[in-house]
């Protein structure tokens, strides 16, 4: 299995629940670049497509609360981080399920890219923070 990602301790923000989802989340950009490499259907890459951007609203929506009851004072921040991500990959997905663009190796670069920089920007502050008992 080709990894677009390798999970590594440096990625890790030390915090459980984060660090689960981000997991979880590099496990399924992996699982979609096999998929794309090894030419599955248009079908099967939509549906995959598809499960990551509903597992990033759930993981945002579990940061997002421990946000608002921790009093995170960069939330707003935080949250237009995630909303553009949304805003981005949900114009591709438009764009795909019309069939006026493809899941390419530059999309994929792409997610890589924005996912380890947040994840070792913007969620290791907020993991301090909860960390800190914030």
């Amino acid at each position: 299995m080709v990894q677009l990602i390798q999970w590594r301790d440096g990625l890790s923000v030390g915090h459980p629940m984060i660090d689960a989802d981000h997991r979880v989340l590099v496990d399924m950009l992996n699982s979609l670049l096999n998929s794309l490499l090894e030419n599955h259907s248009d079908e099967s890459l939509a549906s995959s497509l598809d499960g990551l951007m509903a597992y990033a609203d759930q993981h945002f929506a579990r940061e997002e609360a421990a946000m608002r009851a921790s009093g995170y004072p960069d939330a707003a921040e935080h949250f237009r981080e995630h909303a553009e991500f949304a805003r981005q990959i949900g114009a591709f997905k438009s764009k795909y399920d019309a069939g006026d663009t493809m899941l390419t190796l530059g999309v994929m670069k792409f997610l890589r890219n924005w996912l380890t920089d947040h994840i070792l920007t913007v969620d290791k502050r907020l993991a301090s923070h909860l960390n800190q008992g914030g």
